[in-house]
């Protein structure tokens, strides 16, 4: 069953690889894009961490067996996106899935691994397949039980240290790095979540907002060209010609330019997680959110901007109002509309950061760092008006991560104040993480070292 004229953002691609572990939905025999049969004998182990995405399948093709790896892409520039073609990971990739038709498959990729689209490999209705999708991610109480489920005074107590716990790992930073960088280094983490925090925040240790504007001319100083020079920095701009070219001469010139002068890649690009990721959480345009901070807030300008509207004390409201204006603000379309361009995406204009994660990075980051600015200073008054901000402070989390953070909630009772409750929510997750599983009896799975190329089995 083909499925035509669906975009990129038609399916988030974890639903590619649930699709492949549930053989039933799918044909027996499937057709490469050349028209050749394949069988799935072995389906592989998911790879949970970096790498492709199943390891150590076993396939048939037109009657020949083949070992080695499966990845899978919505579309098929994905593949260089995402450095593929550079990470030595994937050399042993045997199986490219892919959930939208390719134009054309290039030559040096059609020799490297075999090309299936499997949207077209579908047994079931697309309603019952999408059904089927919507009630595997419908979420499930845990697997283990947990202890008695805390009241509210307990949770209020585990919201506190998961508060001073957040302080003192921010006062080490301040240590080296001081307050206003030490505030990008805390908005770069939230921008790359979970899977990316650590290279967006390593690239911002690297690149001092504080020295970031002596490297660009009067003129130079704007959201595009700190987007360029960041994504330089961060290994993170295309590196096929066909999007390179799409840079202007100019700008190539300007970037060379950078690298003569020793402004080289801190990071590369295997750093980087791409998979399983919605479109608009890849790091190339999380990054253009930091560089539009960036550009209007140079050094420690934005900490400056956010303390002077948080130590006037005003009701709440206000200040994060004010906030939510400083941070909030959209990146500018023509910064957008270039890196469409550049990446060929298709994505929804204006790029900006949503309030649900304004309010995570104001109860995750500025909180706890304006509270240790007000006990380094002695500013027992605002310590005490932040505390209260925390302890009033609005929901932090969508709908579906409720519904699943509490599924482990026993009582209907306790959940109307952790709906509302950003600081019950606080509370919630640090006991939730308090019984989590010990480090030591998790198994996590990594993927060996392929060997140079896959050959048949």
């Amino acid at each position: 069953m083909a499925i035509q004229g669906r975009s990129i953002t038609s399916i988030p691609e974890h639903w590619m690889h649930l699709t492949y572990r549930h053989p039933e939905w799918l044909q027996e025999v499937w057709f490469t894009i050349d028209r050749k049969p394949l069988r799935v004998l072995q389906p592989g182990t998911w790879n949970r961490d970096n790498g492709p995405d199943f390891l150590d399948a076993l396939i048939e093709v037109d009657g020949v067996r083949y070992r080695g790896d499966v990845e899978c892409h919505l579309r098929l520039a994905d593949w260089y996106g995402h450095g593929h073609h550079q990470d030595r990971r994937y050399q042993r990739v045997v199986l490219h899935l892919l959930w939208e038709p390719p134009s054309a498959v290039p030559p040096d990729l059609t020799a490297r691994c075999f090309h299936v689209v499997l949207s077209r490999q579908l047994r079931i209705p697309i309603a019952h397949w999408r059904a089927s999708l919507q009630r595997l991610e419908q979420p499930a109480l845990p697997l283990n039980p947990l202890p008695e489920f805390p009241s509210p005074e307990t949770l209020a107590r585990l919201a506190w240290q998961r508060l001073e716990n957040k302080v003192t790992r921010l006062a080490s930073w301040v240590r080296q790095h001081g307050f206003g960088h030490t505030l990008y280094l805390v908005l770069a983490e939230a921008l790359g979540y979970t899977r990316n925090k650590d290279p967006f925040r390593q690239l911002m240790v690297a690149v001092p907002p504080g020295r970031l504007s002596e490297y660009f001319g009067p003129l130079e100083y704007t959201p595009w060209r700190i987007w360029l020079y960041l994504a330089m920095r961060a290994d993170l701009l295309p590196t096929i010609p066909q999007r390179t070219h799409k840079l202007h001469p100019e700008e190539q010139q300007w970037l060379q330019r950078f690298r003569q002068q020793g402004h080289l890649p801190v990071l590369r690009r295997w750093d980087w997680h791409f998979s399983r990721m919605r479109p608009l959480n890849q790091p190339a345009l999380r990054l253009a959110l930091l560089a539009n901070w960036l550009s209007r807030f140079p050094g420690d300008q934005l900490f400056e901007h956010l303390l002077e509207a948080g130590i006037q004390r005003q009701p709440f409201r206000d200040v994060l109002a004010r906030w939510r204006q400083a941070l909030c603000q959209p990146v500018p379309v023509h910064v957008g509309r270039r890196i469409q361009q550049l990446f060929d995406w298709h994505l929804p204009q204006p790029l900006q950061v949503g309030e649900q994660r304004f309010r995570q990075l104001i109860i995750n980051g500025l909180l706890p760092l304006l509270l240790l600015w007000a006990r380094r200073t002695d500013s027992l008054g605002f310590e005490v008006y932040l505390e209260a901000m925390y302890e009033a402070f609005p929901s932090c989390e969508t709908a579906a991560r409720l519904r699943q953070c509490l599924a482990a909630v026993p009582s209907p009772v306790y959940r109307p104040p952790l709906e509302r409750s950003g600081f019950f929510q606080q509370g919630l997750y640090q006991w939730l993480a308090l019984n989590a599983a010990p480090a030591s009896a998790q198994v996590p799975i990594t993927a060996s070292r392929p060997p140079e190329n896959a050959t048949p089995a």
